[in-house]
């Protein structure tokens, strides 16, 4: 897998509302700093998962977005925006909902920050992004990868997709067994876009980096030389060639043999009649 860390230089003149609500929520919020810890841990597992046919865009600023989207997976089944997070608890994620299990009372209370609003504006601002540069057939799914093994997250129609971290290795199998949607130069395109606020199709990068595990032998392949050996015309070779390579006692022995086989045969022939 490849990962990319370059951003497009942010443009403040034009933020949506809902875009500026979410730089308010996220300029003095400690969690969104302490999640970056997590990136690590996610850009590791996937580097493993993952083969060179896919790119990974780390801190992406859009236009129009002061704070960096942690990370934007692109490959030939589409984009996801990948959120990591580092919380541990009980949480239960229902539609745009997000809560906590109180320990004291024992049941679900709000929770903030609200990640799940939180991805799921991520993802529709990377949708809106691509849309208006003309790439609006991609449908971006915001995924929360929690690293912390002591985290459980109940599910009920989440706006974002959970994924906790022993089962990312699942979500990876799945995702690969995807119909393919996007070429490898479209992913170019797209990785350029989100990280330097560019399309361009670099002519360098427009094949995939080789793969230890492709099945195409890309190796050039083995000419042998022609070598042709004349047959000799001299008299005595072509005699030699005539001559029968048997003895004489050789030769006896495989008359012998013609004639004990001819006998077996008549007699074989004898008995028939005889028993007929």
């Amino acid at each position: 897998m490849k990962v990319v860390g370059e951003s497009a230089q942010a443009d403040k003149s034009r933020l949506p509302e809902p875009l500026a609500r979410l730089v308010e929520t996220l300029k003095y919020d400690r969690e969104w700093l302490k999640d970056t810890r997590a990136q690590e841990i996610v850009v590791g597992a996937l580097n493993k998962l993952l083969d060179n046919h896919y790119v990974l865009i780390r801190n992406a600023t859009l236009e129009g977005l002061e704070l960096p989207i942690p990370l934007i997976l692109v490959g030939p089944p589409g984009v996801w925006v990948l959120y990591p997070s580092a919380l541990r608890g009980i949480y239960r994620a229902n539609g745009a909902e997000w809560e906590e299990m109180n320990d004291r009372r024992k049941r679900y209370i709000p929770s903030r920050p609200n990640i799940i609003n939180r991805a799921s504006l991520i993802g529709t601002a990377v949708e809106t992004y691509l849309s208006e540069h003309g790439f609006s057939q991609y449908k971006i799914e915001p995924v929360i990868v929690f690293t912390d093994p002591g985290t459980h997250v109940e599910s009920v129609n989440p706006s974002a997709r959970i994924v906790l971290m022993d089962a990312l290795d699942r979500f990876v199998t799945n995702l690969m067994k995807s119909a393919l949607i996007i070429s490898w130069k479209e992913t170019q395109i797209l990785v350029n876009l989100l990280s330097k606020g560019a399309i361009i199709a670099e002519e360098e990068s427009l094949e995939p980096i080789r793969d230890a595990f492709s099945f195409i032998d890309e190796r050039e392949p083995v000419r042998f030389p022609e070598v042709s050996i004349p047959l000799p015309h001299d008299e005595k070779v072509v005699k030699a060639f005539k001559k029968v390579p048997f003895t004489n006692r050789q030769l006896l022995f495989l008359g012998c043999m013609i004639i004990v086989n001819i006998l077996l045969l008549v007699g074989f022939v004898v008995l028939i009649l005889i028993l007929s």
